[in-house]
């Protein structure tokens, strides 16, 4: 298999996605033979997308293990610091999932074995629906009015944007920067508050450039 040849090869640097549709949960679940602990981590969630989110975030961490350690799925511990970050013994690790505008679930993941350094990774959903009674500029607005949402810099960049689709993308762009850093301090908001972290980028974001994205091969799945 992909996952048997990848795990004899070096990575300095690992950076994947997983894509997987709910009617996958049980397959993935079976498929990686999860500890009965495994199991009953995954199916503390009952919602079906929430659950399967938490096991594509397992299947990542085994993956990025073995992968850069040569660790099985049942060797080595993985335990969480006070925040939520993952802890695993000679890996330094990021992982971050969301829901699809479709009946999809994506988790994305970084990790190596360079401890010196700490990852932080975040992903946000783009032209994201909005749950909101009124208008998008009313959410907008309402997103401003509220100063842990977003420094006066960065709503500066934001408002600068020419539509209100454009804004909003702006303003999950720079959360996710946020996120990443929080994750990667492992502090949490609860620590650290968002409000305190400040973003100013001179460039569109790589994916309205119509970039070239490179991840690795996923196909073990």
């Amino acid at each position: 298999s992909n996952l048997d040849r990848s795990s004899r090869m070096s990575y300095s640097l690992l950076r994947f996605y997983l894509l997987a549709e709910k009617s996958m949960r049980p397959a993935l679940m079976n498929s990686l033979s999860f500890s009965n602990q495994e199991q009953q981590y995954c199916a503390e969630i009952s919602e079906e997308n929430a659950q399967l989110r938490r096991i594509l975030g397992r299947l990542s961490l085994f993956y990025s293990r073995k992968v850069i350690l040569g660790a099985s799925e049942k060797n080595g511990s993985v335990r969480f610091g006070e925040n939520g970050k993952p802890i695993v013994e000679g890996l330094n690790i990021s992982i971050s999932h969301a829901a699809t505008l479709g009946d999809k679930q994506i988790c994305v993941c970084t990790a190596s074995q360079d401890i010196g350094a700490e990852y932080g990774i975040d992903v946000a959903l783009r032209d994201k629906p909005i749950n909101w009674k009124s208008s998008p500029e009313a959410f907008v607005s309402k997103l401003r009015m509220n100063k842990s949402m977003g420094t006066p810099n960065e709503w500066d960049q934001i408002m600068a944007k020419s539509t209100v689709r454009e804004q909003l993308n702006e303003f999950y762009r720079f959360w996710a920067v946020k996120e990443s850093v929080l994750k990667a301090t492992g502090a949490g908001a609860s620590a650290m508050r968002p409000s305190r972290i400040d973003i100013f980028t001179e460039t569109e974001h790589p994916f309205e450039l119509g970039g070239d994205f490179h991840l690795e091969d996923t196909s073990f799945l």
